[in-house]
């Protein structure tokens, strides 16, 4: 039996490793990388730009994977779904305009995007999910601090045109859970914002959050969420890119429009005035 090819776009970066072990754990196969820096995750056949492959007129995978800086995602997504369906990264698009524009694309033919939000996979907010759906608890805390140091600052992480800023890059994940669980806030209040820092209040129907988003290198890490005093601490070294990899090959992945409402409240506390 024939494995399924993936193509990775930003096969040089970071978190381009985490997709290589969910594809090699889901049984399928990379059979090319597109990037303008060599990849130590890869020793196959290698593109230094989207120009280069489609020179090169490779037979196409079932897979595109895009895993580049996040101002690349939209305009990748949409080349790549000419050829094929594409798994992206977080957040796929930094404004609600241009997730707009790519479900557009996306329904001008038969291919389809698969949205990357691992932390719908975590355990324990799998289970918060769960209990707060039932009974939504009065009051939440999340302060989820991951001190970066300047390669972090000094890359196009740092730089709030190329990433969306603080709330695209970390605070996606946790707001992608409370909108999954909780639906969209009422009512949005940001306290401080920085590029290093972002926090203020967000009010749903029965329950109000806290928040406290932060890469500031002289903070001590630390990513918990705590209600009714319990603190649950969501690090984790679990293969939860696996999990989704394994859901989207199921039948079972999550839509453009499933993740726009998580978007759009990226948008509104990043713009927020």
């Amino acid at each position: 039996m024939n494995s399924t090819k993936f193509v990775i776009l930003g096969g040089a970066g970071k978190i381009a490793k985490y997709h290589f072990e969910a594809i090699e754990k889901v049984g399928g196969e990379v059979v090319a990388v597109i990037d303008p820096k060599v990849t130590t995750y890869f020793d196959k056949k290698w593109y230094k730009s989207i120009e280069d492959y489609e020179i090169a007129n490779p037979p196409l995978p079932e897979f595109f994977v895009i895993c580049s800086p996040n101002n690349f995602h939209a305009e990748q997504t949409a080349w790549a779904l000419r050829y094929g369906d594409v798994i992206c990264e977080k957040p796929i698009a930094l404004s609600t305009s241009e997730l707009n524009w790519l479900i557009g694309e996306e329904s001008l033919g038969h291919t389809k995007v698969h949205p990357i939000m691992q932390m719908r996979y975590h355990p324990m907010l799998a289970e918060l999910h769960k209990q707060f759906k039932e009974i939504p608890p009065y009051e939440i805390d999340l302060d989820y601090v991951l001190p970066r140091r300047d390669d972090y600052t000094n890359s196009w992480q740092g730089d709030d045109r190329k990433s969306g800023g603080i709330i695209f890059n970390i605070g996606i994940h946790m707001l992608d859970f409370l909108i999954w669980t909780l639906g969209y806030p009422t009512d949005i209040l940001v306290g401080f914002s920085h590029y290093m820092r972002v926090y203020g209040i967000l009010h749903f129907y029965k329950t109000r959050v806290n928040f406290n988003f932060s890469t500031d290198p002289n903070s001590i890490g630390r990513r918990v969420l705590e209600f009714d005093n319990h603190p649950i601490n969501l690090t984790s070294t679990l293969p939860l890119h696996t999990l989704a990899y394994q859901d989207i090959m199921n039948g079972h992945p999550l839509t453009l429009q499933d993740i726009k409402p998580t978007i759009q409240l990226c948008e509104e506390i990043r713009n927020y005035k």
